[in-house]
C-alpha cells in the first residue's frame, strides 16, 4: 500500500474518509475477530474465566487511565483532554496479531494463552463504544459539532452496532440450532 500510494508511485490515492474504506476496515476487523474467536477453546475458557475477566475488567481500564495521564503530561500542550483520552483508548487494546508468538507458545499454560486470546478479542469490542464517546467529546470540545449533535452521533453508532450485533447473534444461533438438529454440522463445530 505504501509503495503504490501517494508518497511513492502515486498510483493509488484512497480517500480515508470515504464509505468504502470505512466498510473495508470494519469488514477486516470482523474477519480478524471471528478468526480469533474460532480458536478459543470454550471448555478451557469456562474453567478459567477469571484471567480474561481481570484483564478486561481491571487491566484495560487502568491502561486507558494510565495512557490518558501519560498523554496529558507529554502532550497536554498540543492536544486537548478529550483528544488525549481518544488516543489512550485507541492505544489501550492489545492486538492478538502482535502477540501471536506468545499466544501460540505451547509451553505457556493453556489458561494463560486462552485468557490472552479472549482478552485481545474482546477488548476491541469494549473500546469501540468508548472510542465513539471520546470522539464525540473531542468533536464537541473542538466546536465541530454541538453537544447534542455529538450525543446523537454516539447514540446512533452504538445503537446501530448493538442492534446489528444482537440480530447477527440471534440469526447465527438460529442457524446453528436448526443445522445442529438436522446433523448438518459436525460435533466439533458446534462448540
Amino acid at each position: 500500500g505504501l509503495f503504490l500510494g501517494a508518497d511513492a508511485l502515486g498510483l493509488v490515492e484512497p480517500d480515508v474518509s470515504s464509505e468504502p474504506v470505512k466498510l473495508l476496515a470494519e469488514a477486516t476487523l470482523a474477519v480478524v475477530l471471528f478468526g480469533d474467536a474460532s480458536r478459543i477453546d470454550l471448555h478451557a475458557l469456562r474453567d478459567e474465566v477469571s484471567i480474561p475477566a481481570l484483564l478486561l475488567g481491571i487491566g484495560l481500564p487502568l491502561t486507558i487511565v494510565a495512557g490518558c495521564a501519560t498523554g496529558l503530561v507529554l502532550l497536554g500542550g498540543s492536544l486537548t483532554a478529550p483528544e488525549v483520552l481518544l488516543l489512550a483508548i485507541v492505544l489501550a487494546p492489545t492486538d492478538a496479531a502482535l502477540g501471536q508468538a506468545v499466544v501460540t507458545l505451547p509451553r505457556l499454560p493453556v489458561r494463560i494463552r486462552q485468557g490472552l486470546n479472549v482478552e485481545s478479542g474482546l477488548n476491541d469490542g469494549i473500546c469501540v463504544p468508548l472510542f465513539f464517546i471520546a470522539l464525540g467529546l473531542a468533536q464537541a470540545n473542538a466546536g465541530d459539532v454541538s453537544g447534542s449533535e455529538a450525543a446523537r452521533l454516539v447514540a446512533e453508532e452504538i445503537g446501530y452496532g448493538l442492534l446489528g450485533g444482537v440480530a447477527a447473534g440471534a440469526l447465527g444461533a438460529a442457524v446453528i440450532v436448526f443445522a445442529g438438529r438436522r446433523t448438518w454440522i459436525d460435533e466439533p463445530w458446534l462448540q
